[in-house]
């Protein structure tokens, strides 16, 4: 419309949604993964592989792409996650035997 709202006109619009974040990740389960005390002595100050998370969406484009954080259960700050890969990895001379 004008400023007056005497002359208006009209056009139609098509509006093609190509995707939307409708699914989210899945991720690979993982089983119990054993660290020998040998591995910790022998790699002193250095950093070691952990596990890797697998996971992926079905979305496509940007909205398909992943990110990788550790959100709890690591209050000493043992493990680190690559955020772009999923890799999961630990210093050696930090890390203490036992359950995490």
């Amino acid at each position: 419309k004008d400023n007056d709202y005497l002359h208006s006109d009209r056009v139609t619009v098509v509006i093609e949604l190509i995707d939307i974040n409708d699914n989210t990740p899945i991720i690979e389960p993982l089983s119990a993964i054993y660290i020998p005390s040998e591995l910790l002595e022998t790699s002193q100050s250095k950093s070691i592989t952990i596990t890797n998370i697998n996971a992926h969406d079905r979305d496509s484009g940007m909205n398909g792409n992943l990110t990788y954080t550790i959100i709890d259960g690591n209050q000493n700050d043992y493990f680190q996650i690559n955020s772009l890969n999923g890799t999961i990895y630990a210093q050696s001379n930090s890390l203490r035997q036992g359950h995490h």
